[in-house]
Order: C-alpha cells, then sequence, then structure tokens
C-alpha cells in the first residue's frame, strides 16, 4: 500500500523533493558538494521556507525547472545547447534558493552553494551518462493535479457533471464578454501605468537568441516592453475590495495597500511551432472577494488576475490570455493571426475564447472588471490617461521574499505554491476534479486552470493545443485532443 501511494504521490510531485541525490564524481569536493546542497534542502524544509515556483530536479539538488525549461530538453543538440540548459536550470534553483535562504535568514550559506553549483555543473557538463540521467529526471514537471483524489471522488462521473456545469457557465452564467470601443463610464475607476519609462516597442528579431532559442530582451529592453503592453484597468469601485495594491506582510498577515496601486509584472516564454515566444506577465491583487449571500463559496481572502501578453515574431501581440490567481476563468483572447483549433469530442473541458481582439489595438488595452467579483466584463483600445489613477510596476518575485514586520521575511506563498488563508469553500464541492485547494490562490508555475481534463496556464506548448496560425496553408481544421 505504502508503494501505491508514494506512486500516486509522485504523480503529483509529492516524493520528489526527497529523492536522493546523484552522485557523478567520487572525489570529495564533489561529495562535499553533494552534501552541502542535501543539508541546505533540510534546512530550508525545517525553516518551512521551501519556495514551489520551479520544480526541483530530483537526484540533481543543485538544479530547478519550470514547464518550459523542462521542455526545451528535445532542442538540445550540442554542447552549447547542454550548457544553455544547464545554466537556466542552474539559475533557476540560485533564484529559489536565494528566496529560501533570505526568508530562513541563512543568507551566508549562498556563496559556498554557488562555488558548489558551479562545480557539479562543470562535471555534469561533459558527462553524457549523467546528462542522460538528467534528462529523464527533468523531462516532465509533474502537475498540480492530485490522481487519487480524482480516484476516490469517481473523476469519470463527476467530471461529467462538473463539465455541463462549466459549459453552461461560459454560455450563461458569467457576465456578458464583449469588446468595447467606447470611452469608459464615468462612474468607473481607470488604472494606468505611472508614465515613468519610455514605452516603446523592441525589434525582437534585433534581440539576442539564447542557444535554447529563447530571445533575451535584457534588463531595459523587458522594462520598455513591459510599459508598452502594460493594460489599463476599469472597475466601478464599490468597496475597499476593489481597490487593487501592495502586498504587504505583517505580524497578522498578508494585507493589500490600496493608497499603493501594484501591478506585479514578469517574463515569460511559450512555444508555438518552431518558436520561441517572449510573453509579458501582469498579475495584481485585491483585498477580497467579498460574499453575495451568506452561501457564497467562491467568496474569500485575496482575490485578482494575470493577464499576459503573448508577443509573436515581429513583436507584436499575437494572443491574450487571463484569468484569475486561482486559476479559475481562464480566457483566451487571440488577434486575428490565429484561429481556432477544431476541437475533438473528448470529457476535457473546452478553452473559452469570448472573442478576437483587434491588430488596430497593438497591445494598448483596458480591462473592464465587475466590482466584487472582479470578473472580466470587456476589452476596449486605452484610453487618454489623463485622469487615471496610476499605478506601478513590480517584480512578480517580490512576492516571494516580503519584509513580514518583525525583522525578517516571508513569501507570500507557502510550501505547495498556495497563498494560505484564501481557502474557498468550492473545495469542498470541487475536490474531485483533482486541484488541491480549488478557489485557493496561487503561485506562478501552480495554476491549473481546467477542473475537466488537465492544463496549466505555464504549459509550454499550451496555445497550440487551442490554436492555429490564420495564414497557416494546413491545420486550420486539425483536432486537437486534451
Amino acid at each position: 500500500m505504502c508503494a501505491v501511494m508514494c506512486a500516486l504521490l509522485l504523480g503529483a510531485g509529492g516524493c520528489a523533493r526527497f529523492a536522493p541525490a546523484v552522485l557523478l564524481s567520487t572525489t570529495p569536493d564533489a561529495q562535499a558538494c553533494v552534501t552541502r546542497f542535501v543539508a541546505s534542502d533540510a534546512a530550508i524544509a525545517r525553516a518551512g521556507t521551501t519556495d514551489a515556483q520551479a520544480w526541483r530536479v530530483p537526484g540533481f539538488p543543485y538544479l530547478r525547472v519550470d514547464r518550459v525549461t523542462a521542455s526545451l530538453l528535445d532542442v538540445v543538440v550540442d554542447g552549447a545547447g547542454r550548457r544553455a540548459w544547464l545554466l537556466r536550470a542552474a539559475a533557476l534553483d540560485e533564484q529559489g534558493r536565494d528566496v529560501e535562504l533570505n526568508n530562513s535568514a541563512t543568507t551566508a550559506a549562498a556563496p559556498a552553494l554557488a562555488g558548489c553549483r558551479a562545480r557539479l555543473l562543470a562535471t555534469l557538463e561533459h558527462d553524457d551518462t549523467g546528462w542522460n540521467a538528467l534528462r529523464a529526471a527533468a523531462a516532465r514537471v509533474p502537475d498540480d493535479y492530485s490522481q487519487w483524489r480524482r480516484v476516490v471522488g469517481l473523476y469519470p462521473l463527476s467530471a461529467g457533471l462538473v463539465l455541463g456545469g462549466v459549459t453552461r457557465m461560459q454560455a450563461h452564467e458569467m457576465p456578458h464578454l464583449d469588446l468595447a470601443t467606447s470611452g469608459a463610464d464615468a462612474n468607473v475607476t481607470t488604472y494606468a501605468l505611472a508614465p515613468t519609462a519610455p514605452a516603446q516597442r523592441i525589434v525582437l528579431a534585433a534581440l539576442t537568441i539564447d542557444a535554447l532559442g529563447l530571445p533575451q530582451p535584457g534588463a531595459a529592453g523587458l522594462l520598455s516592453l513591459l510599459h508598452a503592453y502594460a493594460p489599463q484597468l476599469s472597475i466601478d469601485l464599490h468597496d475597499v475590495n476593489d481597490r487593487l495594491g501592495l502586498i504587504t506582510r505583517t505580524p497578522a498577515g498578508v494585507a493589500v495597500d490600496s493608497a499603493q496601486p501594484v501591478l506585479y509584472a514578469d517574463l515569460a516564454w511559450t512555444r508555438f511551432g518552431d518558436d520561441r515566444l517572449l510573453q509579458l506577465v501582469y498579475t495584481w491583487w485585491y483585498p477580497a472577494r467579498p460574499a453575495r449571500t451568506p452561501w457564497d463559496g467562491l467568496s474569500g481572502r485575496l482575490d485578482g488576475l494575470t493577464w499576459r501578453v503573448t508577443l509573436d515574431r515581429d513583436g507584436e501581440p499575437l494572443l491574450y490570455d487571463v484569468m484569475h490567481n486561482c486559476g479559475c476563468y481562464h480566457m483566451f483572447l487571440p488577434t486575428p493571426r490565429l484561429q481556432p483549433r477544431a476541437q475533438s469530442a473528448s470529457l476535457a473541458e473546452p478553452p473559452w475564447i469570448p472573442f478576437t481582439v483587434p491588430a488596430a489595438w497593438q497591445g494598448r488595452v483596458r480591462l473592464v472588471l465587475a466590482p466584487a467579483s472582479h470578473y472580466l466584463t470587456a476589452v476596449a483600445p486605452a484610453l487618454a490617461a489623463t485622469s487615471a489613477r496610476s499605478y506601478e510596476l513590480r517584480d512578480y518575485a517580490a512576492l516571494r521574499s516580503l519584509p513580514n514586520g518583525s525583522n525578517g521575511y516571508a513569501s507570500l506563498f507557502d510550501a505547495d505554491g498556495l497563498v494560505p488563508d484564501t481557502r474557498r469553500a468550492e473545495r469542498w464541492l470541487l475536490w474531485p476534479l483533482g486541484i488541491v485547494a480549488p478557489g485557493s490562490m496561487r503561485q506562478w508555475g501552480h495554476h491549473a486552470t481546467a477542473f475537466v481534463g488537465r492544463r496549466h496556464f505555464d504549459e509550454a506548448r499550451l496555445f497550440e493545443r487551442y490554436f492555429v496560425r490564420a495564414d497557416s496553408s494546413s491545420g486550420a481544421g486539425a483536432t486537437c485532443a486534451d
């Protein structure tokens, strides 16, 4: 029974944190370095500061991967590609471990770990046996679905019932989504990025392309892109829960300071055919989703949305998508460059594609949000924001290590990539679908966005499942199963 349970947990990533390290060299120095990383992981676990954003590669405690990095193993064909991949996986571990060490007040260990990581990478880079073992271990990031919940919850039956509800919600229950072309209503407040940096586009073809084919804009280029595509947000402010703000931590817990409107920004990549495309990601937070009735299972502490702009090969928008920070209500908003695939009949949640965003808007868009629920109700061209309330951009990574009000630091997220104390009552109804704590706010890399089937917001080839290029001479009528 124990072996069966561990196999199920491995399917959800549960046992991977404790996989024994693979020792590629028997030299005392290498042994000491591996021991140092294993001890660091144990100390971090004891301190309760484990960061879940990137997945620890079993057996290689100095490397972590996200879903895009794992997918890029199929393009590594030479030594330069291997080195670039290893450096990317090492950087993910360094970023995550620095967060963990800072939150546990043990940053003094970082230099020695960095030196060990470099030495272990140098060995692995030229060790074909070790590289092959790594490829097998890192080829797939575990998904965020619990297999045992689906087994116990009679998934085929419960999924069929929920699928009908999802279909009805997309068609009828959510507020009517539309394209809006007129100015904002006088009763709504519009937030717009404070003009503190030049909002200019960059010719992506002029960017550095690394050995894995990923465009690299650099710090200045990224800032320009983030400013160029930052959305405006329009909402009727019913109460403080409709005011976005800065995430803060105090000894009493997490709060949103609406006196400091903030969007948290980050860079990501996706794959579409042979292309590796840049993505600009904007996340914002509200204090809560207030209850409409005493039995409102969707209400709870903290709420927010994530808006993503995927840039095509020429730097123009290819597709937008948006979700709530629980992974809920994931919508795809393509430009005319894409058209939906015909989906095969299967027990899988269909993509929500309410409309196409005009190419003429060129990424300068305004999102109209409903008060309280914060549902997206319309997308419109950006306004001349002379009277808008200004927000600023902050690095999404700041959420992983926040001042905690007690001369220390703590993450917004726990070791499972969830925001504590944001549970929704809907979890009691939806647990058979396999998502742990449905409705809870989540960290990047842990947004399961379909109750029926399996889908993640950060999947490397997510858009290929649902779209083809409109100018493609083939594939427009192809089917794509979940």
